[in-house]
């Protein structure tokens, strides 16, 4: 996957500490005249944090109350919105400095991504770039109220030969792999699967075993399995790219199947569980249809060249230079993986890609149809010709 990056190259994870408590209201309200976001709705979001006060409430006794001066409601929907803006200086900041290296393709230079209150740099010529890095965060954090927990920062070298210099900064350092947003982020591709999958497993298992001591109905059991499970899960299908077997299912299925029965003989097929209650099921998920669904998503990204080009689309889309990353996708015949790319990540969906055609009754371009929102044709027939019988 590193084949035509710098020799020096590392993702570098920054972690805010308590970022929505630290925020200086003197510089958001000065982000938001920035932003142009209008007088009237500034007017209203001042209201909103117009001379708040607390008190600490210990051992039922409360503190005399004092004022607050930063910090964005914890809970509130305007929170995020209002720390995406906060936190886009800083970005402008990164992405403009010339002495912070990233790593170039085709279309753009990428150094930072964001997500929520977690920065992920792609750093590049890091003796240079990291000094400049903790200028630019310090600079920023005198005014903004914005600081890092160097702590739970976190460090990976790629392709370095030598990194005893990395030892005195003040990131974690991780040789092999690194949590990024709940994904465990590792060196080798073929270790992502079992650092990630394994791990969500052996916490379904126990939290199993605690629900099995809850007086639990079996639609209450069907539910734990919707809330608690399926979202972990899905959100590992939607940001780890890996081809998962079957036999992952089955394993799945006899973890929780036994389960839903309380342990008891299974009267009603997996199958018909999975129906919705409209069919006379139970809505259990089918995990392999929510796999699918979720790098059908990706796939319709990667075949839609209409779409704003991301940083992960133009990355994949270069890798298949010369070919386009649809023909390699859509093509009837197993082409050999060294022949349009080196990027295990497309291998694995064109490995997803032809498990899902396998295992559906639709043909390949009535599938690709559906996926970009065309109607799926009709059969052609044959037309024959009134005056001389010709088809």
């Amino acid at each position: 996957m590193l084949r035509g990056y710098p020799t020096w190259t590392l993702p570098l994870y920054l972690d805010a500490e308590k970022a929505f408590d630290q925020v200086e209201w003197s510089y958001l309200f000065k982000v938001l005249q920035k932003c142009n976001i209008g007088d009237g709705f500034i007017n209203w979001i001042q209201l909103l944090y117009r001379n708040p006060y607390a008190r600490i409430l210990t051992n039922q006794s409360l503190s005399p109350r004092f004022n607050l001066y930063r910090g964005t409601r914890q809970g509130c929907a305007l929170s995020p919105l209002l720390f995406s803006l906060i936190i886009e200086p800083l970005a402008q900041a990164i992405r403009s400095h010339a002495a912070i290296h990233g790593y170039n393709t085709k279309d753009t230079l990428n150094k930072i991504s964001l997500y929520a209150d977690g920065i992920l740099l792609y750093v590049t010529e890091p003796q240079a770039s990291i000094p400049a890095i903790l200028d630019v965060i310090n600079l920023f954090g005198t005014f903004s109220g914005y600081r890092i927990n160097w702590n739970k920062s976190e460090l990976m070298p790629l392709r370095l030969q030598n990194t005893s210099w990395l030892e005195h900064l003040p990131f974690k350092l991780y040789s092999e792999k690194c949590t990024y947003l709940g994904i465990v982020v590792t060196k080798q591709y073929s270790s992502l699967f079992k650092e990630n999958f394994p791990p969500l497993m052996q916490k379904l298992k126990a939290n199993i075993q605690f629900w099995r001591t809850l007086p639990i109905s079996l639609l209450g059991r069907i539910n734990a399995i919707k809330i608690v499970f399926l979202p972990q899960l899905l959100y590992l299908f939607q940001n780890t790219p890996v081809f998962i077997s079957k036999s992952f299912y089955k394993q799945l299925d006899s973890i929780i199947n036994p389960f839903i029965w309380d342990y008891k003989t299974h009267r009603i097929g997996k199958k018909h569980l999975c129906k919705s209650k409209m069919e006379g099921g139970l809505s259990l998920p089918n995990f392999l249809f929510y796999y699918w669904a979720a790098n059908l998503r990706a796939v319709t990204f990667l075949l839609d060249d209409a779409l704003p080009s991301s940083s992960w689309l133009s990355t994949e889309r270069e890798d298949c230079h010369p070919f386009s990353i649809g023909a390699v996708i859509l093509s009837p015949v197993n082409l050999e993986m060294s022949l349009y790319s080196n990027n295990p990540i497309i291998h694995s969906t064109v490995r997803i890609w032809k498990q899902i055609k396998a295992n559906l009754t639709l043909d390949q371009y009535n599938l690709c149809a559906l996926l970009r929102g065309i109607p799926p044709l009709p059969p052609l027939t044959l037309i024959t010709h009134l005056s001389d019988g010709k088809s």
